[in-house]
């Protein structure tokens, strides 16, 4: 993997870095419980910073490398003025410029972690995080209740740098279309946005398989991410699975063995015009009768947005053609 340039950190990089520090910091005091020392948590950021940033592991504890507490105190000063959050540790609050409701904080994290997501990601879907944020719960004593919306940011750091260390974790996963609880122990691999979700990859450690997590699903990580962290920087060696989302695509299992199909479409008017400049699907422009008049092809195992196309251009759109490309699992595709 290549080298980044450390030699001085940008503006962006101090945003990312005191996101890192306020969120990680809130959980591991605000939310958990635990006491830990100002100097543990920058110690962690600076290992994380130097595992994101791919340095040899040489540099790990090298002071000119790393950022002090003079530093952590500017770039947190500057994520306050950029996105009025701060999380004042002494007092043990998050500071949200005032007395905001759920959905009001919400609002207030949403840019945040946008601009976090945006750092890990070609490209993410704000409506997709807005999920996630006003989903995510937590298991506690029997119950579930949604919980701070920073707990999302929680869980994509989490995850990411889980990722990039090879640590095993250990969720609660509710499935989408089922009510039974399972307690999962899974190897992170990266966290993806596939619309309309944002979905953390995993490799479940019982049947060895890759398997895709709606994150807002998660009821709970049970796992102690500070600690496990804290193992990999002092010294144990864990052996991280390398992956390319890009790739993994075009797997079978990311289809979750749908069948794939190409749709043939009539988009009359200027909705052809529209739609390139919307969808972000696998598309062939077949023939354009006139500027008003346009064939085009689709080619996907996603029926559930072609059927939005028709909804969505209502009398502008004519499905002309369906034909299938790849068979599925027919059990799968009577679901859909």
């Amino acid at each position: 993997m290549p080298q980044k340039n450390h030699s001085n950190s940008d503006s962006r990089e101090q945003l990312i870095r005191a996101i890192e520090y306020s969120v990680i910091g809130w959980h591991r005091t605000l939310l958990s419980g635990h006491k830990h020392s100002s100097t543990d948590l920058l110690a962690l950021i600076n290992f994380l910073r130097n595992i994101d940033l791919a340095l040899p592991a040489s540099l790990y504890e090298s002071d000119d490398r790393g950022i002090s507490e003079t530093s952590i105190k500017g770039y947190r000063t500057r994520l306050k003025d950029a996105f009025q959050f701060y999380v004042n540790f002494q007092s043990g609050y998050v500071d949200y410029g005032e007395d905001l409701s759920r959905e009001d904080k919400i609002k207030r994290i949403l840019p945040v972690a946008s601009y976090y997501l945006h750092t890990m990601l070609p490209s993410h879907s704000d409506e997709a995080l807005l999920l996630l944020l006003k989903n995510v719960s937590i298991k506690s004593a029997g119950t579930i209740r949604l919980c701070d919306p920073l707990l999302a940011l929680y869980y994509i750091i989490g995850f990411r740098y889980a990722a990039l260390c090879g640590i095993s974790v250990d969720i609660i996963y509710r499935p989408l279309m089922g009510s039974e609880e399972s307690l999962r122990r899974v190897v992170p691999l990266a966290v993806v946005w596939r619309a309309p979700y944002i979905n953390l990859i995993a490799r479940d450690k019982k049947d060895g398989k890759i398997k895709q997590f709606v994150m807002s699903s998660i009821l709970a990580v049970t796992s102690d991410l500070w600690r496990d962290f804290f193992k990999v920087l002092t010294g144990e060696v864990i052996e991280r699975e390398e992956f390319d989302y890009e790739t993994y695509k075009k797997d079978p299992e990311y289809r979750f063995l749908r069948s794939i199909h190409r749709y043939t479409f009539r988009m009359k008017g200027y909705t052809f015009h529209h739609f390139r400049h919307t969808w972000n699907l696998n598309w062939e422009l077949v023939e354009e009768r006139s500027p008003t008049d346009h064939i085009v092809s689709i080619t996907t195992d996603d029926r559930y947005t072609m059927m939005m196309l028709l909804y969505n251009y209502n009398h502008y759109i004519e499905l002309q053609g369906e034909e299938l490309i790849q068979k599925g699992d027919a059990s799968i595709d009577d679901c859909l």
